[in-house]
């Protein structure tokens, strides 16, 4: 039996080397927390301003073939969806959401607001082609509309672009909380403690 001292650091009080050291540590234990569960709601209630109800929300990332976000759930037609939408979000997530609703009211018109949609998971991967929507016109007059798979694929296409945007969405978040600026300020805040060439006391 022995006693030996250790002399701890504060993450500023490191070199340059050590510092690094700390925050590649921190790459790859200091997220082992469900750091996208904000990013996850939010944009559950973002989709159900458009009619979108989105029961589960799957993704695999960050660098990796196959890569990707899908969503399982349902939608319909929401009355007053772009009024929501101008009220509670703003800038480029307007816009992004703007666009989808407007893709997705394009086809609503051409059934009289009827059609809706249930998204199941297929597979293994969680891109957003690994889901099948099945659509349903809604009521038919005179079989008027007895070949709908333009609406299926128009409707199918608009749900896969919002799935993308989830994913872009989840990818920016973590590449913040890799960074540097995030990591150093973590540590810090934490008052964590290292040895002199940068391991986790």
């Amino acid at each position: 039996m022995r006693n030996q001292k250790v002399y701890l650091y504060q993450f500023n009080e490191l070199s340059e080397s050590a510092k690094e050291k700390a925050r590649e540590w921190y790459r790859q234990n200091g997220l082992d927390y469900e750091w996208y569960d904000c990013t996850i709601d939010e944009w559950k209630e973002l989709a159900g301003y458009l009619g979108i109800e989105i029961a589960n929300i799957y993704f695999s990332g960050f660098s990796s073939q196959g890569d990707g976000a899908c969503f399982t759930g349902s939608y319909s037609y929401r009355k007053g969806w772009k009024q929501v939408i101008k009220k509670e979000t703003g800038g480029e997530l307007y816009k992004k959401l703007e666009n989808i609703g407007e893709q997705l009211q394009e086809e609503q018109k051409k059934y009289f607001y009827g059609i809706s949609a249930t998204i199941h998971h297929t597979g293994r991967y969680c891109h957003e082609q690994s889901v099948t929507v099945s659509v349903d016109p809604g009521e038919h007059v005179n079989g008027y509309w007895s070949d709908s798979s333009d609406m299926e694929e128009n409707i199918t296409d608009t749900l896969r672009e919002l799935m993308q945007d989830i994913y872009y969405s989840l990818q920016s978040e973590y590449e913040y909380l890799v960074s540097d600026e995030a990591i150093d300020e973590a540590m810090t805040v934490n008052e964590w403690e290292f040895t002199e060439n940068g391991d986790f006391y």
